[in-house]
């Protein structure tokens, strides 16, 4: 329809409403692009802001989270990345990446979660100690006020 000629007037309108049409959808899809680009933009630069607000002050009402959840999103794909994933390809890191990142939430890591795993693991720790020094205290050698234990031996 480009290379045919104009030969009368309503020729002329039906060209000039068609590209007042293409014009319109190349408007529409290029201001969608330009959505998209700038989300693009400023999601890193809102996520970085986030990320460097330390404040434990506030309450987490909204999906933003805390830095602890901030910090496992970059954290928890690169450590995959660097270890269980290291000899993948880049659609299973991609996939594996993007599934931690919708682990990794508000709801399901924040300061609260991070603190009750750190208890819990203070007193595996506390367990494991007593234990191990249980074991030294029943120690059925010989008795430290033998004559033995000064290194003397028993018959001369």
């Amino acid at each position: 329809m480009k290379n045919s000629k104009i030969t009368n007037i309503d020729e002329l309108r039906v060209r000039i409403a068609i590209l007042k049409l293409d014009c319109a959808e190349q408007e529409v899809y290029f201001g969608k692009k330009l959505a998209k680009f700038s989300q693009a933009i400023n999601h890193p630069i809102s996520f970085l802001k986030s990320l460097f607000s330390f404040s434990s002050n506030k309450q987490e009402t909204n999906d933003q989270g805390d830095w602890v959840t901030n910090l496992a999103q970059i954290a928890l794909p690169y450590l995959l990345n660097q270890t269980i994933l290291q000899k993948s390809g880049l659609i299973m890191k991609s996939v594996i990446s993007f599934l931690s990142l919708q682990f990794i939430n508000a709801q399901n890591i924040n300061q609260n979660v991070l603190a009750t795993w750190l208890d819990k693991l203070m007193i595996w720790v506390e367990k494991t100690r007593e234990k191990k020094q249980q074991n030294k205290t029943n120690d059925f050698g010989i008795p430290p006020d033998s004559e033995t234990s000064a290194g003397k031996p028993v018959h001369d």
